[in-house]
C-alpha cells in the first residue's frame, strides 16, 4: 500500500509539473465569421414605404479551445449589427436601417474584433432600386407526370432583388371547390400550402447569383401527403409553384402534373415493430428459464445498506461547493449561440413542436428523444430562450457530478469521492456538454444512477432501489441510444453471478463490496427485463425512421487512430507528459478497482466495451 501511494505521488508530481508547459502550448483562440459578403436590396416605391431585404445571420465560429470575447461594429450607419459584443461562438443579426440609407448604392464593412486581436471583416453591399423585378427561380422536382401513393416532396429554388417573401404551392381548382378554398394567383387555382425555405441547400444557385440578396436561402421544399388530402384532391392534377416577393410581385416558377393515388391503409405494425415486440416475448421466455433454473430460491440476504462511514458536515459542504463550481462554469456558456446539432434539435423537436412529434421523429439521427421531450417541456414552461433549451443538460450534469461523488465514495471512500467529483466538475468536455442542448449529460447521469442502484441491489432486495434502477436505466436508453450498452453489460454481470450461484457475503466484507446475493440477483433480473422491454416500447414510434437513417449512412473501415482520437477528445492537452500521466493514472485506477469485485470489472467495461465494439466491429461513418 505504501509503495502504491508513493508511485501515485510521483505521477501527480509529473502531472503538476506538466501543467505550465501544457498551458503555454495551447493554441490561441479566435472567432471566424462563416460569411465574408452580404448583399441587401432596397426598393423605393412611389406609393408605398420602402422595403429592404430582411435581416441576415452571420455565425461566429470558434477556432481554438476556449470561448472568445469579441466586439462588432458597422462602418456605416445604414447597417445595423446586433449584438455589438459577446462571447464566441455566437451569431450576429445584420439588417438595414431605412432611416439612415442615402441615395444610390452603398457599401459598408462589419469589423469583428476578438479580444486577442486579428480583426475579421464582413463586407456588405446595398443595392437601391426604383422599380423591383418579379422573383425568379425554378420548380425542379419531381418530374412531370409523377404518380404517387405515399408522401412526396416538391423542390425548387427562388431569388429576388429584395427578398422572396413566400412560395405558394397551388393546384388547379377542383370541380366542386368550396368557399373555404383560398384563391391562388388567378381564379383557376386554389392554395395548397406554403413551401419551406432551406438554408445552404443550393450552393450552385448561390455561386451562380453571388450578388443576389439571401442567395444562400434560395432552396424551397413542400410535402404532399396523400393521407392528409381529401377525396376530391386525389387523382391527376397540376401543381404550381408561385413565388411572391416583399413588393407584391409574383412569378410562376413552374408546374408539374402529378397523379395522387388513394393511399394504402397505414401499416401501424411494420416488420421491424413486429420483430421488436417478438424480441420482448423472447426475452420474457429467457428470463423465465433463468429464473427457474439458476435463480431457484431467495437467499438469506443481509440488510440492504452499504457499509459506508456517515457523511459529515465538511464533506457535505465540499459536495455543495463542487456543484456550485460546475454550475458556475456551465452558466457562463448557456447564452452562447446554438451549434448546428442544437439548432436542428430546437427547430425540429423542441420549440413550438408537439410532444407527440418530438417522441415520434428521428431527423438525421439527431433526436435524443428523452432529452428533446425534457427541453420541449422546459420551453413550453419558461419560453424558447437558448438557456431554457439547455437547462435540462445543466441539471443532468449536476446530477452526474453528485452521483460521481456518491458512487466513488461507496467504492473507495470519502476523499476519493470528492476528488472524482471535482475532476468531473472541471472537465472541459463535460462542462461544455453541460451547456449543450443534447442528451450527453443526461446519459451520463442516468448511467451513474443506474450503476449505483445496480451495485446496491446486488446486496439484497429493495423495492425503492428497484424503481430507481428501472427509471434510470430506461432514461439512459431514451436520452441516447448509447444507453443500450448499459443494459447489455448489466445483463452480462447478472448472468455471470447467476451461473456462479454466489453465497451471501459477510456484512463487513469491505474488500468484496458489494456482496452478491441471490435475492439481489432475482430483483435485478426482473428490473433488467422491465427496463429492456420499456426501452423497446418507447422506441417503437421511431424504429422505422432509425432503421432508414442507419441504412443510409455507409460504414467505413477500421480507423486505427480511433483510440487516440477518443483519448484526445477527453483530455485535449498538448503536453505529451501530461497525457501519459493521465493514461497511467487511469490504468492504475482500473487495477485498484479490480480488487473490488464486481466494480473492478463493471466500471472499466462500461467505458471500454462499447467503444471497442464501435471501433472494431460496427465502425460507423462517425
Amino acid at each position: 500500500m505504501a509503495c502504491s501511494r508513493v508511485w501515485l505521488g510521483v505521477w501527480w508530481c509529473v502531472v503538476f509539473a506538466s501543467i505550465p508547459a501544457s498551458a503555454a502550448a495551447q493554441t490561441p483562440s479566435s472567432v471566424v465569421p462563416d460569411r465574408v459578403d452580404l448583399h441587401f436590396g432596397l426598393a423605393r416605391r412611389p406609393s408605398a414605404a420602402p422595403v429592404s431585404t430582411r435581416p441576415q445571420i452571420v455565425f461566429l465560429e470558434r477556432v481554438g479551445p476556449a470561448d472568445v470575447p469579441w466586439t462588432a461594429r458597422a462602418s456605416s450607419p445604414w447597417l445595423d449589427v446586433t449584438p455589438a459584443a459577446g462571447v464566441g461562438p455566437a451569431r450576429l443579426t445584420v439588417g438595414v436601417r431605412l432611416d439612415a440609407v442615402g441615395d444610390g448604392n452603398s457599401t459598408a464593412d462589419i469589423v469583428i474584433s476578438p479580444r486577442d486581436g486579428g480583426d475579421r471583416v464582413v463586407h456588405a453591399t446595398l443595392a437601391t432600386i426604383a422599380d423591383g423585378q418579379p422573383p425568379f427561380g425554378s420548380f425542379d422536382a419531381p418530374a412531370d407526370g409523377t404518380t404517387v401513393d405515399a408522401p412526396i416532396r416538391l423542390f425548387g429554388w427562388a431569388l429576388d432583388d429584395v427578398f422572396v417573401d413566400r412560395i405558394e404551392i397551388c393546384r388547379d381548382r377542383p370541380p366542386r371547390a368550396g368557399t373555404a378554398d383560398v384563391p391562388c394567383g388567378d381564379s383557376s387555382k386554389v392554395l395548397v400550402g406554403l413551401a419551406t425555405f432551406i438554408d445552404n441547400a443550393r450552393p450552385d444557385v448561390a455561386t451562380a447569383f453571388p450578388a443576389a440578396p439571401l442567395n444562400t436561402r434560395s432552396s424551397w421544399s413542400f410535402a404532399i401527403d396523400p393521407h392528409a388530402l381529401g377525396r376530391r384532391d386525389l387523382g391527376t392534377t397540376r401543381f404550381y409553384a408561385i413565388a411572391k416577393d416583399a413588393e407584391g410581385h409574383a412569378a410562376v416558377l413552374g408546374s408539374r402534373r402529378i397523379t395522387v393515388n388513394p393511399p394504402s391503409p397505414p401499416n401501424r405494425l411494420s416488420t421491424l415493430r413486429v420483430l421488436a415486440l417478438l424480441s420482448i416475448a423472447g426475452l420474457a421466455v429467457v428470463h423465465l428459464v433463468v429464473w427457474r433454473v439458476w435463480l431457484k430460491a431467495p437467499g438469506t440476504a443481509p440488510a440492504n445498506s452499504i457499509p459506508n462511514a456517515s457523511v459529515g458536515l465538511p464533506e457535505r459542504l465540499a459536495v455543495v461547493a463542487v456543484l456550485a463550481v460546475f454550475i458556475t462554469f456551465v452558466v457562463g456558456l448557456v447564452h452562447r449561440g446554438f451549434t448546428f446539432d442544437e439548432m436542428y434539435t430546437a427547430y425540429h423537436f423542441v420549440i413550438g413542436v408537439p410532444l407527440l412529434t418530438a417522441a415520434s421523429s428521428v431527423g438525421v439521427f439527431n433526436n435524443h428523444v428523452g432529452y428533446s421531450l425534457a427541453a420541449n417541456v422546459a420551453a413550453k414552461l419558461l419560453g424558447p430562450a437558448e438557456w431554457v433549451v439547455r437547462l435540462p443538460a445543466l441539471l443532468f450534469g449536476a446530477v452526474a457530478v453528485f452521483m460521481t461523488w456518491r458512487l466513488t465514495r461507496a467504492l473507495a471512500g470519502p476523499l476519493a469521492g470528492i476528488v472524482a467529483s471535482v475532476l468531473l466538475a472541471i472537465s472541459p468536455p463535460f462542462v461544455y456538454y453541460g451547456a449543450t442542448a443534447r442528451g450527453y449529460t443526461a446519459v451520463a447521469a442516468a448511467c451513474l444512477v443506474s450503476s449505483d442502484s445496480f451495485f446496491r441491489l446486488l446486496r439484497g432486495r429493495s423495492r425503492r432501489l428497484a424503481i430507481v434502477h428501472v427509471a434510470s436505466t430506461v432514461l439512459a436508453v431514451y436520452v441516447h441510444l448509447y444507453g443500450i450498452w448499459l443494459i447489455g453489460l448489466q445483463y452480462g454481470c447478472v448472468m455471470w453471478f447467476a451461473l456462479r450461484q454466489p453465497r451471501p457475503a459477510a456484512r463487513d466484507d469491505r474488500r468484496s463490496w458489494p456482496p452478491v446475493t441471490v435475492d439481489g440477483l432475482r430483483t435485478l433480473w426482473m428490473t433488467l427485463f422491465v427496463s429492456a422491454a420499456a426501452g423497446v416500447l418507447l422506441y417503437l414510434p421511431v424504429l422505422d425512421g432509425l432503421a432508414q437513417v442507419a441504412a443510409s449512412r455507409r460504414h467505413v473501415g477500421v480507423n486505427p487512430h480511433f483510440p487516440a482520437e477518443v483519448f484526445d477528445a477527453l483530455v485535449h492537452l498538448d503536453s505529451a507528459w501530461l497525457c501519459l500521466a493521465i493514461a497511467a493514472l487511469a490504468v492504475s485506477g482500473a487495477f485498484v478497482l479490480r480488487r473490488r469485485s464486481p466494480a473492478g470489472f463493471y466500471l472499466p467495461a462500461l467505458l471500454l466495451v462499447p467503444l471497442g465494439m464501435e471501433w472494431a466491429v460496427m465502425h460507423p461513418l462517425d
